[in-house]
C-alpha cells in the first residue's frame, strides 16, 4: 500500500513540473524575414495576425514580441504559409504577432483559434479560391475578384468579403458563425446556414439557392436574385430574399421563407 501511494506521489509531482505557464508577450519588438519564392495559400492560427498585400513581388516579414520569436513557427513550404506557435506553448493574452505577406494570387486562406486575416489591396485573379475559418478566426477581403469563391466558416468565426466578383459564390455557414458578403456580382450564389449561424448578402445574382437550419438566418434581401431556384428553411431557421422569379420554397419545423 505504500508503494502504491508513494508511486502516485511522484506522479502527481511530475505532473506538476511538467505543467507549462502561459508565456507573456514582452514589450520590446522583434522582426524578422521568412524565406519564400512562392506563395499562393495561407494557414494561421493561435491568434496570429496576417496582413496580405497584392503584389508581383513574394515576401514574408514577421513582427513580434522578442521573447516569442524563438517560440514561434512560421514557414513556407511549397508555396504555403504557415503560422503557428510550437507544440505546448500558451500564450498569456494577445500575442501580439503580425506577419506581413505579399504575393501574385492566392487561392486558399484558412484561419483558425482567433487568427485574423486582412486583405486591403484586394485580389484579383482568374483563378478560385478557398476559405476556411473556424473558431473566432476572422478573414478580411475589401475587393473580390475571382473565378469561383467558396467560403466555409465554422465555429463562432466571421468573414467579411466587400466587392465580390465571381462567377459562383459557395457560402457555408455553421456553428454561431458568420458571412457578410456585399456588393456581390456573380452568376450563381449557393448559401447554406445551419446551426445559430447568420449569412447575410447584398448585390445582385443570376441565379440564387439556400438553405437555412437549426435556428440560423439567411438575410439576402439586398442581394437581387434572377431565378431563386430553391429555398428551404427548417427547424426555427428563417430565410429572407430578393427574387424575380421564384422556383421551390420549402419550411419544415417552423422554418419560414419570405422573398421580396
Amino acid at each position: 500500500m505504500r508503494l502504491f501511494y508513494a508511486f502516485y506521489l511522484l506522479l502527481a509531482v511530475a505532473c506538476l513540473s511538467c505543467r507549462t505557464s502561459a508565456v507573456v508577450p514582452s514589450s520590446e519588438i522583434d522582426t524578422f524575414e521568412v524565406a519564400a519564392s512562392k506563395l499562393n495559400s495561407i494557414d494561421v492560427g493561435a491568434g496570429i495576425c496576417v496582413e496580405y498585400t497584392r503584389s508581383d513581388a513574394v515576401s514574408v516579414s514577421v513582427s513580434c514580441p522578442d521573447n516569442l520569436s524563438d517560440l514561434l513557427d512560421v514557414k513556407v513550404v511549397n508555396g504555403r504559409l504557415e503560422a503557428g506557435f510550437r507544440s505546448g506553448i500558451v500564450i498569456d493574452g494577445d500575442c501580439g504577432v503580425v506577419i506581413n505577406v505579399s504575393s501574385p494570387t492566392l487561392n486558399q486562406i484558412e484561419a483558425s483559434s482567433a487568427a485574423r486575416v486582412n486583405v486591403a489591396s484586394g485580389l484579383r485573379q482568374t483563378g478560385p479560391i478557398d476559405l476556411d475559418v473556424s473558431s473566432s478566426a476572422v478573414v478580411t477581403i475589401a475587393g473580390l475578384d475571382a473565378g469561383d469563391v467558396r467560403a466555409e466558416a465554422s465555429s463562432s468565426a466571421t468573414i467579411e468579403l466587400v466587392g465580390v466578383r465571381t462567377s459562383e459564390l459557395e457560402l457555408d455557414c455553421s456553428s454561431s458563425a458568420r458571412i457578410n458578403a456585399g456588393g456581390v456580382e456573380c452568376e450563381s450564389v449557393d448559401a447554406d446556414a445551419s446551426s445559430a449561424s447568420t449569412i447575410v448578402l447584398s448585390g445582385s445574382a443570376v441565379s440564387a439557392t439556400y438553405e437555412a437550419s437549426s435556428a440560423a438566418s439567411i438575410d439576402a434581401v439586398g442581394l437581387m436574385a434572377g431565378n431563386l431556384k430553391n429555398a428551404k428553411a427548417s427547424s426555427a431557421a428563417g430565410i429572407k430574399c430578393s427574387a424575380r422569379t421564384k422556383g421551390r420554397i420549402s419550411e419544415e419545423s417552423s422554418g419560414s421563407v419570405s422573398v421580396r
